[in-house]
Order: C-alpha cells, then sequence, then structure tokens
C-alpha cells in the first residue's frame, strides 16, 4: 500500500513540470488507449473531454462540457495548445484526487 502512494506521489511530482498538452479531437469516441498528458475533445461541437488521471492511478476522468449538463466543465484552450478547466476536479471515486487545470498545468487542492 505504501509503495503504491509513493509511486503515485512520483508520476504527480514529475507531471507538475509537464503540462497537458497535444490536444486531440475525435468526432466519436475515445481511443482504446490514452496517451499521458493528452487531453481529448470529443465531439464536434465537443461535449466531453477525457484525460487519464494526473495522479497516475492510471483511471480516465471524463468530464462533460454542455452548459445544460449539471455538473459541466468549461474548457479553453490557449494558442500555444495549455488546456485550462473550471472548476475544479474531485474525483469521488478511485484515487479521491483534488486538482485544478490550469493553462496546461496540475495545481493540486
Amino acid at each position: 500500500m505504501a509503495t503504491a502512494k509513493l509511486q503515485r506521489w512520483w508520476i504527480s511530482l514529475r507531471t507538475r513540470w509537464q503540462p497537458y498538452l497535444g490536444i486531440d479531437w475525435k468526432p466519436d469516441d475515445l481511443p482504446s488507449k490514452l496517451q499521458p498528458r493528452r487531453v481529448y475533445l470529443i465531439g464536434n461541437p465537443t461535449w466531453r473531454i477525457a484525460f487519464l488521471c494526473p495522479c497516475g492511478c492510471g483511471s480516465v476522468v471524463e468530464l462533460c462540457v454542455l452548459t445544460e449538463a449539471d455538473p459541466h466543465w468549461k474548457v479553453a484552450v490557449d494558442d500555444k495548445r495549455r488546456v485550462t478547466l473550471q472548476p475544479s476536479v474531485w474525483k469521488t471515486t478511485d484515487c479521491r484526487s483534488h486538482y485544478f487545470v490550469r493553462r496546461g498545468r496540475i495545481v493540486w487542492a
């Protein structure tokens, strides 16, 4: 148990310095294997985003961006392809991570 926590901590520390870049637009669904630090925008227009959890647990985080849905997130991509999400992401299952994504960086809450 302690080894798994240490490994997740090391992965999260390493990913702090590597921004979430490389936005991939997918018309229908996610690829079978997601790449680390890559955000996938699903649909045209975008209705869902997905990425691997930054803590290193390996779970897929999927967020709805439809304004009619509750809850929903706002996603912004700047000219350097860095992602910003509003509000924070708080997983209530699995690793229970809580973080912000600001200009491609993970800010732990």
